[in-house]
Order: structure tokens, then sequence, then C-alpha cells
């Protein structure tokens, strides 16, 4: 940092990769004295950074820097020295920094503040003096790895945050698929990380330097200026050596001369590749945390920020059982009390949800609405009952589950005489079982089951499975723009895996009315359009199911087309056909079947529909009047209707 020519600055180590003088080309650093030689003195508005991705240092991977620096300005805050993408990028990658308070600060970041380990120092930097810095880092990806030097002595320091499990460079599945590295928005900088965040000014520097390893003490001291401070320590009796300046000599001879030691380093930092890469690839779920100390609340005077009344604190409803004693004042203490014995509404609004799904209403036919507003249940003693029982179950949902759909209640017949039409119309008497149209997803579930497509492996990403072209590119405006269609088993996943935006839904799933998810929906509507039925015969999902039902229908089915007929008709109805239906799905199948047989390029055509492919050896024209017949049954009310 002697001298600039053409807005460069000479680089001792790497002479054709100089440091670059950046940012106003009117008000560059200014040449000062240094203390060796020449230095340059930032104004605030121009930074020096060397290009070369040598020194985009990976997390699991020791550096070290060492700078000589110089506090001249009053209004000295700002970044020393770091590599990293900016603001916009969460920081990623590693800075430290001079603090109002003159104190120093480091960190590596994924994304900063929260997803970075930190130190900072306890005690501030002289001003108006040439002072030494040096950090080292030892790649664990831990605060504790993390060292910073002043003249040549440890500074001490305390932690500012300690996680840090993900890439400090980039995000590997970006990188790897797109060759985009998304950390490396920046180079490394002498006083500045991005536009967009303080620059530092009133500070002059001169001997930056980088080293690809951890420094040892005996080392920095050689960087400070101890001339001879290695061998003055190894030549020290040993009996004279503090328990400091024997960790110290330790620590350089280990890194410096032991072989067995480097190569298990080496080893380490592999591994630490290794499962950086693998955490680095995983997504991440916000989620919310209680600040260390909790904010000051108040009954606002008709609502208004500005005028604050009454404080209040952490607590239930008068007309609720109080928390626990010993819960604490936050989300943990709200859960147990929720989950306490005497709780009167979360057993028994969670059993009413699950009734609902089953019986199509539940006992307090508001779900949404528990207070005085809703309905009153209409079996107060079975609601008690079973939440009690799902209560003193441990909360066991399948539990739960296997009771009511073995319940003589559940099992009984849907079928109601005119009687008992008029009197109960709504079956709130229970006197029958429930009948109801299955939700969105059960139907496709149950379309994708019995054609054998369907994948029930359980978790995993969301899946992009058929959807009509240019759907996404018409509705949305940001956040992918693009839907590009999966492929394979993804293809197949169970209907709660789709992936789900809430401008562009998918449409499939919409015409049988699931909730857009705009805001919380406790109760689906439930209508009966002809879009349905087009749904079903149309939709590539639900034909490319038909066709694999059709399939099985051959090769499981039986023989003859008749047995075939049943097979097909108890797969998605649970029953077997009576007479009249036989007959007609009967002659439906032998009316496709000459149909396809005079028109084999239609059977083809028919059978190229979906993904998955189709067996060859089958007789075309057969399995696609097989496929037309699939597709009729999936449209009876009694594949998609609870009866």
């Amino acid at each position: 940092l002697d001298e600039l020519r053409d807005d460069k600055t000479a680089n001792l180590v790497r002479p054709a990769m100089p440091g670059a003088i950046e940012g106003d080309r009117e008000k560059p650093p200014s040449v000062v004295e240094g203390r060796f030689g020449k230095a340059l003195e930032l104004t605030g508005d121009s930074w020096v950074e060397l290009k070369n991705e040598a020194y985009h240092f990976e997390r699991n991977q020791p550096f070290s820097l060492s700078i000589w620096f110089k506090i001249v300005g009053d209004s000295a805050v700002g970044p020393l020295v770091g590599k990293s993408g900016g603001y916009f990028n969460g920081n990623r990658g590693y800075v430290t920094m001079l603090n109002e308070d003159r104190t120093l600060s480091a960190s590596l970041n994924h994304v900063f503040p929260d997803h970075s380990i930190e130190v900072k120092t306890r005690l501030p930097v002289p001003a108006g003096d040439w002072v030494h810095y040096a950090l080292t880092y030892d790649g664990s990806s831990r605060a504790a790895g993390i060292r910073l030097y002043l003249n040549g002595e440890a500074m001490p320091t305390d932690v500012v945050v300690d996680n840090l499990h993900k890439s400090i460079k980039y995000t590997y599945n970006h990188y790897k698929n797109e060759r985009e590295n998304w950390g490396g928005a920046g180079e490394l900088r002498i006083g500045m990380i991005d536009a967009n965040q303080t620059r530092l000014e009133g500070v002059a520097f001169d001997e930056w330097q980088i080293f690809a390893g951890r420094l040892t003490l005996p080392e920095i001291r050689e960087l400070y200026g101890a001339a001879g401070a290695l061998g003055a320590l190894a030549a020290m009796p040993a009996a004279s050596r503090t328990s400091d300046e024997r960790t110290a000599l330790r620590t350089y001879y280990l890194e410096r001369h032991e072989p067995r030691y480097q190569r298990a380093i080496a080893a380490v930092e592999t591994l630490r590749g290794d499962e950086n890469e693998i955490m680095t690839d995983q997504n991440e779920v916000m989620i919310m945390r209680d600040l260390a100390e909790p904010r000051p609340t108040f009954i606002l005077n008709r609502g208004m920020y500005d005028a604050p009344t009454e404080q209040v604190w952490p607590g239930t409803l008068a007309a609720l059982p109080p928390l626990p004693a010993d819960a604490p004042k936050n989300r943990l203490g709200l859960a147990q009390w929720l989950t306490s014995p005497e709780h009167p509404l979360l057993a028994r609004v969670t059993v009413n949800r699950f009734w609902q799904q089953y019986f199509g209403r539940g006992i307090v036919v508001t779900p949404d609405d528990f207070g005085s507003q809703g309905e009153l249940p209409t079996h107060p003693e079975l609601l008690d009952w079973l939440a009690v029982t799902f209560r003193e179950s441990g909360w066991d949902v399948k539990a739960f589950q296997r009771l009511i759909v073995t319940s003589a209640t559940y099992r009984q017949s849907s079928v109601a005489g005119p009687e008992l039409q008029e009197r109960d119309p709504a079956n709130e008497l229970l006197a029958r079982g429930p009948s109801y149209r299955m939700s969105a997803e059960m139907i496709r579930d149950n379309a994708l089951a019995v054609s054998g497509l369907l994948v029930q492996t359980v978790g995993g990403p969301s899946v992009h499975p058929y959807q009509p072209e240019g759907l996404w590119e018409e509705l949305a405006t940001r956040n992918e723009t693009t839907y590009k269609q999966d492929t394979g088993d993804k293809l197949y996943r169970r209907g709660m895996y789709t992936v789900w935006k809430r401008s562009t839904p998918p449409p499939s799933m919409i015409s049988f009315d699931a909730a857009e998810r705009s805001f919380c929906t406790v109760t689906r509507q439930k209508t009966s359009t002809p879009l349905q039925a087009l749904v079903l015969m149309n939709d590539p999902q639900y034909v490319e199911a038909a066709r694999m039902l059709a399939e099985r229908m051959m090769k499981e089915g039986g023989s003859t087309p008749e047995e075939q007929i049943v097979f097909a008709f108890r797969l998605l109805t649970s029953r077997r056909p009576e007479p009249a239906e036989q007959v007609m799905l009967a002659d439906l199948l032998e009316a496709e079947r000459a149909t396809f047989s005079a028109a084999p390029a239609d059977a083809r055509d028919l059978l190229a529909i979906g993904e998955h492919p189709r067996d060859v050896n089958l007789p075309a024209p057969e399995v696609a009047a097989r496929t037309l017949l699939a597709s009729t049954l999936m449209n009876y009310d009694e594949a998609f209707m609870k009866r």
C-alpha cells in the first residue's frame, strides 16, 4: 500500500494481481505516512479490493488476516477487511468491523446476523497510533475458532452469536445446477462490504496480508515486529515458560512440523467440507424465537400505537384456567397450558375437526367458532367423552382415527328412507352413515392408488405434477414465473405434496373446492359442477390413471371382460356392480372396442397421454377401450363420494 499507479497498489506476493482502488474516482484513498513507508487513508467514498478466488475461503478452511491500521478520524466506523456478498445476500462471507465504541468484531456469515458466528472485543482500539491487527480462524464453524490479536497479544472477546452450519460462499444447489456463485458478489476488500452499507473513512492502512491457514501466536508476534519471538520462546528454559507460552509453542510445532497432526487436520477439513456441502443443500424454514428481554406491552388508547396506557403481561383470559405456576410466560408455556388436563377447548376442538372429516359435519357444526356466536354441540356428552379419550391416550392421533372408523356409527349404511330423510335431513341424529364428496386431494390419490401409480413415500419436498402449459406465465408476476413439470415418481406423489402457489393454485384441485390458502379455512365448501366431470375425463393425471387401471384389468382382473369389469368396479366403489350396471358397462366396453379397432391410431394417441410407459405387449385397441371404461367409472359418483 506504498503508492498508487493507475488506481492500483502493488501486490508483493502475487504481482500479477495488484490491489484495485474502486469507488469514487474523484475521491481515491490518500497516500500518507505509514507504519512501513507509505500507507493509504480511506475517504469513505472508495476502497481497496483484491480480485482472486484464492481469498474466498469456505467455513471449513482455516485462514488468517494481518493488517496495520491507524484511526485518524472521529467517525471511523465500518468494515476493516472482509469478503462478503453484501447486505442483500445476508453479508455471506467473512467480515471484521470497527465498531462505534472502537471495539473490533469479526464474523463468518451464511445469513447475518443469526446464521453466523461472531465475536467482539471487550476493549477498544487506541486512536492516533499504528496498531497491528490479526484475525485467525481454525475452520471449526464455531465462534471459539475465531481469535483476534492486537500488537501481538490475544484480545479478550465475547461471543455475539454461535450458529453457523451452512456455506459462507454460496448455496450449493444453485452453484452446481446453474454455475452461479451467489455469495461471490463481492471481493476481498478494505473499507467496504457493499454499496448499501457503511463505508469506512478516517482510517489508514498498511501491510495487508492474507494467509490460507491459521497463524499461531509466535507467528503473529513475528508479524507485529517482535523479531526472533519464536526463537526466543523455543530457547527459553521449559521451567520458565508460562502455560500460555507452552501452549503457543506446542501449537506452532504441531501446525508446522508434525506430519501426523497435519494429516489429521487435513482429514478433518475434508470431512467438514463434505458436511458443509450436505448441510448447505438442505432447505430451511424460518421460525420465531423469544427476545432475551421481552418488550413492554401496553393497552393502546383506541388502538393508537403512540398512546399507550396500562402495561400488561402474558396471561390467559379470566374465564379460562390460568397458566401453570411453573410454566414460562412464552409460547412453550402456552403449549403447556393448551395441553393441560384442565383446558376445556383444545381436545374438543381437535376431535370435532376429526369428526367433521369423517362425517361431513362436526358435533359442533361451526368448527371455527366454539364461542357464544357458534352452534351448540348436537351431542355434548359424546364430544366430552371423545375429548377426554383423545387427551388420555397421549394425544394419539392414529388411535383416534381407528376409534372412529371402527365404530358402529361410522360403519352404518348411508341409505335413508323417506321418513328419516324428512325427520333428519342433516343426519344430526347419526341414524345413518355419512355421505359426502371426498376432498380434492383424496379424489386424486384414490385414482392414482387404484391405477397402481401412487407413490406412498412419506415426506420430502413439494412436487410439480401435470398442469396446463403457460398457466404460471399468464398469472405469475414474480417468484418462479415458469412452471417446470416433474418427471418419474414425482408425478405420482400424494396430493398433499403438490406445490402450491397462492396466485396460481393447482387448477384441478381448485375445481374440487380445495382452499386457495389465501387465509385460514376450517371448513371447505362443497360444490357440484360440470367442470369437475371434465377434469376427471380430461386431466392427464386422471387419463393416465385410467390407462394404468385398464392395464391392471387385463393383467389382474381375470380372463373375461365381465371379470375385468367387476375388478375395476370393486377397486373404485368397494362393491360389486348390480346386474343392470354390469350390462351397461359391458355394452360400453364392446362399443369402445369396436371404435378403437376401426381407428388404431386413435387408440395409440389415447395411450400416449401421461409419462408412464405403457405395456406394448397389450393390444392398443383393447387397452384404449378399457381406459375409457375406467374413466367412466372414475366419474361414477360412488368413485368419489363417501357412501
